[in-house]
């Protein structure tokens, strides 16, 4: 995957929101991430 915790993780963590600015909606059901803004929300966390 990307390399900063694990798909399932991060598909969590969207899920209940904790990620929101990295998340690009791609067609109907597809995502995008922004690895950048990722980034910075991830740090935020810590």
């Amino acid at each position: 995957m990307l390399g900063y915790g694990s798909e399932r993780l991060l598909r969590h963590m969207i899920r209940t929101g904790d990620l929101k600015r990295c998340v690009l909606q791609v067609g109907k059901r597809g995502i995008r991430l922004l690895r950048k803004a990722l980034i910075e929300e991830l740090q935020a966390r810590h």
